[in-house]
């Protein structure tokens, strides 16, 4: 990558190079820079080779078993992924976050917390960054990445240890929901530190979020119009001076004002219910409500038991009852103040706004 960078830099200089009268090195030895020595300064290529080696080697003798977790795992499987017999079994990836190789020997998974050592993961040696697929099928004479149980579609837990850590304690586990064929759970933002359901799975790849459709249309009633995941200067919290928290913005696009009270707003489709509106939160007709994504519910009746990840994921209105989706809106990475909302306030697509307008009628998009 650094390369491939430096080799358009010195494409976009170049001909100012040879123009250049007063310049300290020939031509010639510009371009013998990109790669080797000149009067003893190592060439751009080779010094980044020679760091990359340096520090590659440093970072392999740094990997451990903690580095290894479980980053994806899809129970129901639609027939996008097929084992080496063309079966479309449950499966479940187990990736190293890095920074060195990690061997996986002394590692196991299962599906019961009272057998740790159910199945033993094979003794592969995952580098930096790399995944391995394990078939959750039951069918270990299909080869040493099947495992010894099945995961049902309608979901189970899932756990791993490794022995090097503890052998009462698990490494890491996921419950593994019920979901429709062909969506997967996965692993979001930066770290990874959330689980959301995606409709892409990506086994041995970078986890995508591609909301399900199901979880992506509702009745249109309220709008979720405009939000900030991260609010450094922009917007004030009114119950708590000095504070800049994140928020969003919801907007009533009918005729009638709407009670919002014992409604449920999520940042976890697949927690619907994860925090109530409290009581006397009522939105006008045409009008806005900003509500604080603080986690700090005790502050009122519209600050919220969730904060947004600046790193992206998403937002869903619900009834009251749990279950009937009003509204919903995934969004990737957010840069600081820099608010991200629909470009007509009523169901536009979102994208970056040129400037927050909290309260009012969204502003044109950023040019």
């Amino acid at each position: 990558m650094i390369a491939t960078r430096a080799t358009e830099l010195a494409a976009m200089i170049r001909p100012h190079v040879v123009e250049d009268p007063n310049k300290a090195y020939t031509t010639a030895q510009f371009e013998t820079a990109m790669n080797a020595t000149v009067a003893n300064i190592p060439g751009i290529n080779q010094f980044t080779r020679a760091r990359f080696d340096f520090l590659r080697n440093h970072l392999n003798g740094l990997g451990q078993a903690a580095d290894i977790r479980i980053n994806e795992v899809t129970a129901n499987n639609a027939g996008d992924t097929r084992d080496e017999a063309g079966d479309t079994d449950p499966w479940a990836e187990i990736h190293n976050l890095g920074p060195g190789p990690v061997t996986l020997n002394g590692f196991t998974l299962t599906d019961e917390l009272d057998r740790p050592a159910k199945w033993n993961l094979p003794a592969v040696t995952l580098a930096d960054g790399a995944s391995l697929i394990v078939w959750l099928d039951g069918e270990t004479n299909e080869g040493p990445a099947h495992a010894s149980f099945r995961m049902p579609a309608a979901g189970g837990n899932l756990y791993l240890f490794a022995s090097a850590v503890s052998a009462t304690t698990a490494l890491d586990s996921v419950t593994v929901e019920s979901l429709p064929a062909g969506e997967s759970q996965a692993r979001a933002g930066l770290y990874g530190k959330r689980w959301t359901v995606t409709a892409q799975p990506t086994p041995a790849a970078e986890n995508r979020l591609v909301v399900p459709a199901r979880l992506a249309s509702g009745t249109g009633e309220l709008l979720i119009n405009e939000l900030m995941a991260d609010n450094e200067r922009t917007f004030e919290d009114p119950d708590e001076p000095g504070a800049f928290e994140d928020w969003f913005e919801v907007y009533n696009p009918g005729s009638r004002p709407v009670e919002m009270s014992g409604m449920y707003i999520t940042d976890n489709p697949e927690n619907p219910t994860k925090w109530r509106v409290g009581p006397g939160v009522t939105i006008p007709a045409g009008g806005y409500l900003i509500f604080m994504a603080d986690n700090e519910p005790a502050q009122g009746p519209r600050h919220a038991s969730f904060a947004l990840s600046a790193d992206g994921e998403s937002i869903s209105i619900y009834a009251s009852d749990g279950r009937t989706l009003i509204d919903h809106v995934a969004f990737g990475p957010q840069r600081a103040d820099v608010a991200f909302g629909r470009a007509a306030d009523r169901g536009g697509a979102f994208t970056a706004l040129s400037r927050p307008t909290p309260g009012g009628a969204n502003a044109p998009a950023m040019q």
